[in-house]
């Protein structure tokens, strides 16, 4: 109907400004009826009219398509073509219905949705449901969990699971754990060559594929450990020398409070204490911003583990007792000190 608006308005300038010249051709005199009110209450119904007509035939015809023809055509799914033993080789995980089987000859003509065809697709009970793809009937037999395939960073494509007997071009296979791959390579080749002798046999690791899509990940993994053993030390270098310093001040303190009974360990604590409650500052300032950076970071990936209490309250942890570590040699070494050479040097 906008569109429709515009062409209107487009019109009746081009209906003002030829006006005149056509006029002059057919020698009359018609004037542009800007007053009238039903030429224009029956102008502006017949564009509405129009408009609505032209957007109506869309409209239908888009509610009409199959929903799994839809969503292969604007959501950018992937058309698979697998035997049955692919889920079991994948290590995928059903979460409705069942898997591909060669017991049942019906399941050349069926299908397996991943979680994210079966959002695309708006179905809520697929099981069963019979679809239309290329000019043939598939019926769904399954959903299976969604797989992470292509770079972590991009969402999980809609994919369509298909059974074929065809020839595939490559083949996913599983070694068997502890066997060596070295000799599992060997005794894939004898078969490979036995049946495709012409071609020779090209293969890759699917973990080291798995592992590259992380490669930048794991370097800036590496690069924030080094980095945060440099920090630690530091602060330890200026928590150790601080720590140093305050005994040094408080050493006629510490000597008066011996004297007066105090513990090894209650002046420890005093000592400590002043540390500690600065780091628990730090902390209460650093996490929450952490935990906002760390949010916004992980939204990068369309696969990605929420961050848990723990996690903050363990690296907290390990920071108070990093501390603890620091500063009691000082604190333990002023508390166990002689209180007359500290009362005598004063």
């Amino acid at each position: 109907m906008l569109t429709a608006l515009l062409a209107f308005s487009g019109a009746i300038l081009l209906a003002w400004l030829l006006l005149p010249g056509f006029n002059h051709l057919s020698a009359k005199d018609i004037r542009f009826p800007w007053a009238n009110a039903t030429f224009w209450l029956a102008a502006l119904a017949f564009t509405i009219f129009t408009g609505f007509l032209a957007g109506a035939y869309p409209a239908f015809y888009l509610s009409a398509f199959n929903p799994v023809r839809r969503f292969t055509r604007r959501t950018g799914y992937r058309d698979i073509k697998v035997t049955p033993e692919f889920g079991a080789t994948v290590g995928w995980t059903i979460v409705e219905g069942r898997d591909f089987s060669r017991d049942f000859a019906t399941d050349s003509s069926a299908i397996i949705l991943n979680e994210a065809a079966l959002r695309a697709a708006g179905f809520k009970h697929p099981i069963g449901r019979m679809v239309g793809f290329r000019k043939k009937n598939y019926h769904i037999i399954g959903v299976a969990s969604n797989m992470l395939t292509n770079s972590p960073y991009d969402n999980i494509e809609p994919c369509v699971f298909m059974e074929s007997k065809d020839d595939l071009g490559f083949f996913t296979l599983r070694v068997k754990r502890g066997t060596a791959m070295h000799g599992a390579l060997a005794a894939i080749g004898t078969i490979f060559n036995r049946y495709n002798p012409e071609s020779p046999l090209i293969y890759s690791f699917n973990d080291d594929a798995y592992a590259q899509k992380f490669a930048a990940e794991t370097r800036q993994g590496n690069i924030a450990i080094a980095l945060t053993i440099l920090a630690l030390f530091i602060s330890c270098l200026g928590l150790f020398s601080l720590a140093s310093f305050m005994a040094e001040q408080r050493t006629k303190e510490i000597g008066v409070r011996k004297v007066l009974g105090a513990g090894v360990i209650s002046l420890w604590a005093l000592l400590s204490k002043d540390f500690l409650q600065l780091v628990v500052l730090s902390m209460a300032v650093a996490m929450p911003l952490m935990v906002l950076l760390m949010n916004k970071w992980l939204q990068n990936y369309a696969w990605h583990t929420p961050l848990s209490w723990w996690i903050f309250a363990s690296a907290g942890a390990g920071i108070l007792l990093i501390t603890l570590a620091t500063v009691s040699f000082q604190s333990l070494k002023a508390a166990l000190a002689n209180p007359i050479r500290a009362l005598r040097t004063e």
